[in-house]
């Protein structure tokens, strides 16, 4: 029974202390301004070169305008969730670290934080079916022949 608990409380503060971790470095949704300038206008957008694929994969204007209306929709979506997922580990991070912590609330918000993670990534793998939709056989088939699947997403996601 001691063991138990002493895994138990070892996963819970390596648990508290990545969460905190990871959210340090973030400010918050209200502050948060995304760029807007040259980095857009070229087709550059966090190192990724959408210039390049439109080029190399001769999408139509008509696919370009599709994808652009999805990436803005998308990125409507990634906003709430993400506003949603701060701000159940702010009560998280309230939780612990009141002078007497209440595990079961704690584990309730562990699994709403587990929720809102799962509709982020399905949102995220929702974004590259309507991508894949919009492309030809022949243009899908062009873009894994030279690699560009990675610009759909971080490597696991192959």
């Amino acid at each position: 029974m001691k063991s138990k608990i002493s895994v138990l409380m070892v996963c819970l503060v390596v648990f508290s202390g990545s969460a905190l971790l990871n959210a340090a470095g973030r400010r918050e949704p209200e502050e948060k301004t995304y760029r807007r300038g040259p980095a857009q206008e070229t087709g550059r957008h966090r190192g990724r070169d959408a210039g390049k694929m439109r080029e190399k994969l001769n999408l139509t204007d008509q696919q370009q305008v599709k994808m652009k209306e999805n990436y803005r929709a998308g990125i409507k979506e990634r906003k709430e969730i993400s506003r949603n997922l701060s701000e159940r580990f702010d009560a998280l991070r309230e939780v612990l670290s009141a002078d007497e912590i209440d595990r079961e609330k704690a584990d309730n918000i562990i699994d709403e934080i587990s929720a809102i993670q799962g509709d982020l990534l399905r949102r995220r793998v929702r974004g590259i079916y309507e991508f894949r939709e919009t492309l030809t056989e022949q243009q899908w088939e062009k873009l894994k022949e030279r690699g560009m699947m990675r610009m759909l997403g971080p490597e696991r996601l192959k």
